[in-house]
Order: structure tokens, then sequence, then C-alpha cells
């Protein structure tokens, strides 16, 4: 059985590793377009790759014998482990990436001062977004034809759209459930809330497998704070809070949902339709996201 401390030093480890995501995505400016990518001289041999969820793309691709930097964030493949580490998104080693002799560095729009720094020194950079699915496809179209890898990035794409048709629902006669999705709060409490907003990824992998955004329409930002009061007006029939690397013993991650005892008026909370999902693919826009669709899948559909 975890002790209380054990539990608050697993939640604590959680709660920051959430919200670097969450602060990776604020970060992208919606109004910067991506670089656009120079017509390739020659196939690339070694390529670094700053966000994990791109780092994900490349791999996807069968590219993963030429890279040869990531971010220190990045997880997946298991091989991507025992590549060498240049800093995450806020601070990037310049120095080593240099020292690494990329023909190619593969970038989120949000980083400006790396696409700054390869292109005073001439290194071919792509920069690519990543907040909706439209994005995550057409981010694999992009480096595809940066890397020579048209066609398994057309494959790719359409067997990640037949994954997410598999979790459509069938039709049903009564209105979606509206379901909260908690990517932050601090730990203990139902303060520092922070939520899926609408027109991200997360959003649309929640309407594809039949939910729909417990907030409505008039929020517009894609991670809102909410407070209480808004929790109470919106009145989910679901909350999923997305954590990874959370907890994941049934009774560790009962005590981490404990907190929203406290709003007992809320229907999800009522019904004990209150879970956690801690998979580290949850908030990664990338190959994974079938594995994402699933698990939402199965909160929307499945019992208490």
């Amino acid at each position: 059985m975890l002790r209380r401390k054990d539990l608050s030093n697993i939640w604590r480890g959680c709660a920051a590793a959430v919200t670097l995501v969450v602060m990776t995505a604020l970060a992208c400016s919606p109004e910067a377009p991506p670089a656009p990518a120079p017509a390739p001289s020659a196939s690339p041999e070694r390529i670094v790759s700053l966000a994990p969820s791109v780092t994900e793309v490349v791999y996807d691709l069968g590219l993963g014998p030429k890279v040869v930097g990531v971010s220190d964030f990045a997880a997946w493949p298991p091989e991507v482990a025992k590549v060498e580490r240049l800093g995450g998104l806020l601070d990037p080693n310049l120095e080593k990436l240099t020292v690494l002799r990329p023909d190619l560095v593969l970038l989120h729009v949000s980083a400006e001062r790396v696409a700054e720094h390869t292109a005073r020194l001439g290194i071919r950079t792509v920069s690519v977004r990543s907040e909706t699915l439209d994005d995550i496809f057409a981010s694999y179209r992009t480096i595809g034809a940066a890397t020579g890898t048209e066609a398994e990035a057309t494959r790719r794409v359409a067997a990640l759209e037949a994954e997410l048709a598999r979790f459509r629902p069938r039709e049903a006669s009564g209105p979606r459930p509206k379901v909260l999705m908690v990517v932050g709060r601090n730990p203990g409490t139902l303060e520092g809330l922070v939520v899926v907003g609408r027109g991200v990824f997360l959003d649309e992998l929640l309407e594809r497998v039949g939910g729909q955004n417990a907030l409505p329409p008039s929020v517009v930002a894609p991670w809102p704070q909410v407070n209480k009061e808004s929790l109470l007006e919106a009145d989910p029939a679901i909350i999923v809070e997305l954590s990874p690397g959370g907890p994941t013993d049934a009774e560790a991650q009962r005590a981490a949902l404990a907190p929203w005892g406290q709003l007992p008026g809320l229907k999800a909370v009522r019904e004990g339709r209150v879970h956690m999902l801690t998979g580290d693919w949850l908030l990664l826009p990338g190959p994974r996201i079938g594995l994402t669709a699933k698990d939402l899948a199965v909160v929307v559909a499945g019992a208490p």
C-alpha cells in the first residue's frame, strides 16, 4: 500500500510532466506559419528532431537510424533512449546541436530560437504544426517530402485514419455525453485546472469516439483554465484526467481523484464517472493517437 508521502511524490511528478506539455502547447503561436521546406538536394543522413511528437513521426517513417539528436523528453520508440539529448523546448543546447553536424533539423513551429540558429548556420530546417489532426497528418507529408519518404508518409496517414475509424461509435439515439478532459491541476486540490479546449487534436479525438467537449462553444482557448463555478455550469457527464506518468495502481488513482468529491453537484461525480488515464502517449500528437482514441472510447462508452 502506498504511503501518503509516496503518493504525493508520484502525483507531483505527474503534474510536472503534464505542465511541461501544456506549456509547450501554449507556447505555439497560431499566427506563425510553418517554415517552408527547402527542396532537398539529397536524402538527409543526420537528422535532429527537437519535439517528442515530431520524433515519433520520424521513427514511424522508418528514419530512426538517421536520427542523431532529440529533445530530452523523447521517449518513444524505446531505441530513442540511445540517441544524444539536446535539451527541451525552452532550453535547447544549440552548441551541442551544431557539433552533431545535422543535415536536417526538424522542429515544431514554436521553436523559433532554434530555427533562427540553424538558419544562421545554413542548416536545412523544417518546422511543422501539431495542434489538430489535420496538422498531424500534414506533418507526416511535410517530413516525408523532406526526407524522401513521401510514399511511406502517405501509407502511414492512411493507416492512422483507418485506425481512428475503428473507434467511431454506432449510431446512437441519445445525445453525446459531455466530457471534461483535464490535463493539469494542483495536486490534492481542484485549483489550477487546465482542460482541453475546442479545436485541438484531443477535442477532435473525443468527437470521433462519440463524446462532446463539456465546455461551451464560447470558450475558444485551446487549453483554458477553469474554476469550480465554470465546472458546475458545464456539468460534465464524464470527467477524465489525462495524466502521463500518473499512478496506475487503482487505490492510488482513487486517492489522486478524491478532490473531485468536493463537487457532488457535478453529474460525473454523482454517477462515479471520474477517471484517470496514464499512458505516456496521451498528450502527444503523433503516431500513437490511435491509443489515445482507444482510451477515450472506453471512457466514453464504458461503465464507471
